[in-house]
């Protein structure tokens, strides 16, 4: 059921109203409650946008701390392979090249399962 409302304008917007209301084939009652309607219907959009764009985040920002923690342990396991090392095996790295070299040497040797 339909309410009625007191709108109060300011004379150049209700001859605004009346202008647009009459180039639509409408009463200024019609024009105003389309632009409410209009209004309402907008507001529900953006935070409907807003909550699945807060979603998207929160679910990326999960997916990025899982990722951090899987690089975390492997890292840990790196170090803890390098340092359970003999020292005899190490030698000085001059490079990262060689660094990595050496990194390949153990990860194999740990799939192999060669405890040294």
């Amino acid at each position: 059921m339909k309410q009625h409302i007191s709108v109060r304008l300011e004379p150049a917007m209700l001859e605004q109203m009346k202008s647009s209301a009459k180039q639509r084939g409408m009463t200024v009652s019609e024009v105003i409650a389309s632009a409410v309607a209009s209004y309402l219907t907008r507001d529900d959009e953006q935070l409907a946008r807003i909550e699945i764009l807060s979603r998207r985040i929160d679910d990326n920002h999960s997916t990025v701390l899982s990722a951090m923690d899987r690089q975390l342990i492997q890292l840990g396991e790196l170090i803890a392979m390098v340092l359970t090392e003999p020292k005899q095996t190490l030698r000085p790295t001059s490079s990262s090249s060689d660094m990595a070299e050496q990194i390949r040497a153990i990860q194999q040797r740990k799939q192999m399962g060669d405890p040294r």
